[in-house]
């Protein structure tokens, strides 16, 4: 351990650090190099006497079934020599391995928990986001799988593992979860159980099966082999595991804090930055950032804050000088205003924005604006029913919504358009086109892109809308505006839908977006000193995690080495 001691500093202030050290911990436990081995403890083969005498009794009395002989462990299947008084074991020679129903039950307004997957995602049995089934469902799942205080759970499907050991008395039902019962009370010990089940996670997930979702099998589980100490020093492993992931609670402290009071720093800098109501205050703001840089941008969270805050200031005009010989705003809306009704097609006029407040202050050439003002035609795709997997090569395809769902086009997320049907050239996606999408989580809803290369044969679906602009307007602006705070907060208020996991915006919504309006040439000197902005913010983010991989790559190093 001298080695780790050498450069614990460096090596745990990896992002994962800590995380590595539990895992090497288990690793040990696991392998009986954690504790000392007593002769003086019986040795394991008793236990699996004693565990199978207790099963053969269960079986005999009606209480379990009588399943199939477990298989012979093969020399080639041992992973690793375990100490001398250490036997391998498959799991359901000395546990009870079941698993709950793999159908879908009806489920009701009130009556008993169904737990899946999901409910153990934190580690923790969560109740509180449950599904429930009426008693007679409940009785039936619990023929098989009656949960009882004690047992342990496991994700079998999706996020495999999770190990909780169930302490509720409240009564409920499992789906797509293994459920391990004890043939004598904590024999093995439950703990070590849990602990061993913690560390085969990792080793499980990457050996699951499932082409669209991962899983195990209640098979595999039963056959998994387990290192099994004697009880007495399973005792103490757990007490000394116990010992050392307290160690490492303690470790994580001033490494969370550290990022918390980084990212708070950082929140109240950039909030004094955009409220500020003057000059004076706002290069104060600034000079505190630059001063700070380091510090405030070795974690990502603060970058992805600042790509925000460059988008805010952007259309607030503090990213650009103002200069009076351009072309005001209002001749500007007077030409667009002349040529609307000629070239315009199926955009309903907008609202009026003198009727609601100003977001924020905007220098005296720039004018309020509604989207619609500017816009010279706003169409949706088409959504027809389409095969499940995505189109191949050149095909005809129709993008799902999350290909500009994140600020940027991606090609990759469409469906393949059914051979039956013939496509709609007229919704194609064109290198060029600005769109917005209609729905998503209410965080992410009404993102905006302009498609930089567009593959041919792309159509939008109807959940994505493509606005055409007039020339005096830079949509490269406009998708900034799009994105910005104050944007965001007015789709989340404007959004239709009764989930956070599905909201939708109208057209109509979309068109009454208040706009900043800077002149035709200040839109373009503002899209350019974004876009360097984003470059310098790639950077930042590049440097963290160059600098991450660094430190795990020492500390993989060290690991290794111990």
């Amino acid at each position: 351990m001298r080695l780790l001691e050498k450069h614990f500093a460096a090596a745990f202030a990896a992002p994962d650090g800590v995380e590595k050290l539990r895992r090497l911990i288990l690793t040990f436990a696991m392998k009986g190099s954690l504790v000392p081995q007593r002769s003086e403890d019986l040795p394991a083969s008793e236990s699996i006497k004693k565990a199978d005498a207790a099963k053969q009794r269960l079986i005999k009395e009606g209480v379990i079934k009588r399943g199939k002989l477990s298989p012979m462990i093969k020399v080639e299947e041992i992973p690793y020599e375990l100490p001398e008084s250490w036997e391998w074991v498959r799991l359901n020679e000395v546990i009870d391995v079941r698993d709950g129903t793999h159908n879908t039950p009806k489920y009701v307004d009130s009556g008993y928990p169904l737990v899946t997957s999901k409910n153990l995602y934190t580690g923790t049995l969560n109740l509180e986001n449950v599904k429930y089934v009426a008693k007679e469902d409940y009785l039936e799942i619990s023929k098989r799988s009656k949960v009882d205080v004690g047992d342990i759970l496991f994700a079998m499907i999706g996020s495999i593992g999770n190990p909780v050991m169930v302490s509720t008395d409240v009564e409920f039902a499992i789906k797509n979860v293994a459920l391990f019962k004890f043939y004598i009370e904590d024999s093995p010990c439950r703990k070590y159980l849990y602990y061993f089940l913690l560390q085969a996670q990792e080793d499980m997930r990457e050996k699951s099966s499932g082409a669209v979702q991962s899983f195990v099998s209640l098979g595999y589980l039963r056959k998994y082999l387990f290192p099994l100490p004697p009880i007495e020093e399973q005792h103490r492993i757990v007490a000394k595991i116990d010992q050392l992931m307290a160690r490492c609670d303690e470790l994580e402290k001033p490494l969370a804090e550290r990022d918390r009071k980084q990212i708070t720093v950082h929140t109240a800098a950039l909030n004094r930055l955009l409220t500020a109501p003057d000059t004076n205050t706002f290069t104060e703001s600034w000079q505190f950032i630059t001063k700070h840089f380091s510090e405030l941008y070795s974690v990502k969270e603060n970058v992805a804050e600042l790509r925000k805050a460059i988008l805010q200031l952007a259309v607030m005009g503090k990213l650009t000088k103002q200069d009076p010989d351009d072309v005001s705003v209002r001749d500007l809306l007077e030409s667009i205003s002349e040529n609307k009704t000629k070239k315009m097609k199926r955009v309903k006029s907008s609202a009026d924005i003198s009727s609601k407040k100003e977001p924020f202050n905007i220098p005296r050439s720039w004018q309020w604006i509604k989207l619609g003002d500017v816009v010279l035609s706003a169409e949706s795709g088409w959504s027809p029913q389409c095969l499940r997997e995505p189109r191949v090569k050149n095909d005809w395809g129709v993008l799902k919504v999350s290909a500009v769902s994140w600020g940027a086009f991606n090609s990759k997320e469409n469906k393949a358009l059914p051979p039956n049907k013939d496509p709609r050239p007229e919704c194609e996606v064109k290198t060029g086109d600005f769109l917005i999408s209609r729905a998503n989580t209410a965080e992410l809803v009404a993102r905006s892109v302009v498609v930089d290369n567009a593959p041919k044969n792309l159509m939008m679906s109807d959940k994505i809308v493509r606005f055409s602009f007039f020339d005096c307007i830079d949509k490269y602006f406009v998708n900034i505006a799009n994105g910005t705070y104050y944007a965001r907060n007015y789709y989340i208020d404007n959004a239709s839908g009764t989930s956070n996991s599905m909201k939708n915006v109208s057209r109509s919504v979309m068109l009454n977006l208040p706009i900043p309006l800077a002149p035709i040439s200040e839109q373009k000197q503002i899209t350019h000193k974004v876009s360097q902005l984003m470059t310098l913010c790639d950077e930042l983010e590049q440097q963290i995690e160059a600098s991450a991989a660094a430190k795990s790559m020492l500390l993989t190093a060290i690991l290794a080495e111990i």
